[in-house]
């Protein structure tokens, strides 16, 4: 530890006791060759000729022979019943208390209270329930806690997911390792969005061209591609695909419009054709019937919309500029989503209250279902989420490189 140089001051000889805080005003002390140091910074130790620094007083320490430095009528407020403080100093004005971990101090500096950690650095991949200074993860049905990370929710399924992705000329698919990279499509012009229907093995993609553009579909082996749409399209940078309706949504920022029809094309409805500058992204509830777009124009924002077309609303509007990717977390009930001008991923509640920016700890817990292949068409029976492991540098990687660039 740090040694504490202590100050010996002579006493003054017997003869020049009448001199003692002659020379000297009231705040200070007057040594035996008659120089004055402040009481500020100084402290006289009684019935000796040392003195010790004032930040010493109350710090502890017995510094002065007889411990006068922690005996002054001005330390003892540690004394009093701070159960829940680890260490209290005492000083010549007040305490200095620090707390055990898993709780934070109170305004009043000497009273500590327990720290919500599942509201505020939200640890757990899934649910989180605090507890008196700590908390604890639980996962739902069809996972169970990793044995290496308490925090972390695991599949239990022995189903192997794998990510999707589009990168302009060709769709591929590539297992959550790193493995088994597969080419499912080559030969296209510019696919942006993507999405895909679990139970049917389909993927649904757009195709934007400045020639013209189409939103198309075919199985997972690549066979059987058509075409849903080609005629009154320009730009469709979002896609999402209603596995329960049977409907597909998507955003088109050339027309400023949502739209949507039957999983093959069919009755073709505008369900939104004001208030968009730049819709970007799609994503659909299909358990509360709501879809939410993000705009990227002169006002960004997220906003959501019933799936029959009722009850718009803006859920977030402020601190946000290129809103990009969109994705749902079903679990959590949270909607996430990339900010392409502020090079982060942040997430709220689905009414847009409780934003939070992301984090290591977050990507590991979120699936982007636009590019993994998950059974999220069973999520009614059992819910099933893809966790990402430590991928979180994929994950954020592909969302915004199929959202950025095209």
């Amino acid at each position: 530890g740090t040694v504490k140089p202590l100050v010996l001051f002579l006493p003054p000889s017997s003869n020049d006791d009448n001199h003692q805080n002659k020379f000297c005003l009231s705040n200070q002390f007057e040594c035996a060759n008659h120089h004055c140091i402040s009481h500020r910074f100084w402290c006289h130790c009684p019935g000796s000729f040392m003195c010790v620094p004032q930040r010493w007083k109350c710090d502890g320490d017995k510094d002065c022979p007889d411990g006068a430095d922690e005996s002054s009528p001005e330390c003892g407020e540690c004394s009093l019943e701070l159960t829940s403080v680890i260490k209290c100093i005492d000083l010549i004005k007040g305490i200095l208390c620090r707390c055990h971990p898993g709780f934070q101090l109170k305004r009043d500096g000497k009273t500590c209270v327990d720290i919500d950690e599942c509201t505020t650095t939200y640890p757990c991949s899934q649910h989180c329930l605090n507890t008196h200074g700590s908390f604890h993860c639980l996962c739902v049905d069809g996972f169970e806690l990793s044995p290496n990370d308490p925090t972390f929710c695991k599949s239990t399924s022995d189903v192997e997911p794998y990510l999707i992705f589009a990168n302009r000329y060709y769709l591929r698919k590539l297992n959550l390792d790193g493995s088994n990279y597969t080419l499912i499509k080559q030969g296209l012009n510019n696919a942006v969005a993507l999405d895909f229907h679990y139970a049917e093995q389909m993927i649904y993609w757009t195709d934007v061209t400045t020639q013209g553009s189409m939103i198309r579909r075919m199985h997972m082996n690549g066979s059987n591609m058509e075409v849903l749409h080609r005629t009154s399209l320009s730009n469709p940078d979002g896609l999402a695909v209603d596995w329960v309706g049977g409907n597909l949504y998507w955003c088109d920022k050339g027309r400023d419009t949502i739209e949507v029809s039957k999983l093959n094309g069919a009755f073709r409805t505008v369900l939104v054709n004001s208030g968009l500058k730049e819709p970007r992204a799609v994503a659909v509830d299909v358990r509360y019937g709501y879809l939410y777009w993000s705009d990227w124009g002169d006002n960004p924002h997220i906003g959501r919309i019933g799936m029959d077309g009722t009850n718009r609303s803006v859920i977030v509007k402020d601190k946000i500029t290129w809103p990009n990717g969109l994705t749902l977390d079903f679990i959590n009930d949270r909607i996430y989503w990339a900010d392409a001008r502020e090079d982060y991923i942040e997430f709220a509640s689905l009414d847009g209250s409780s934003r939070h920016t992301g984090n290591n700890m977050l990507c590991q817990g979120v699936v982007f279902y636009g590019f993994i292949n998950s059974n999220k068409q069973d999520f009614a029976e059992n819910v099933r989420k893809v966790n990402l492991l430590s991928c979180c540098f994929f994950c954020c990687f592909f969302l915004l490189y199929s959202s950025v660039f095209h």
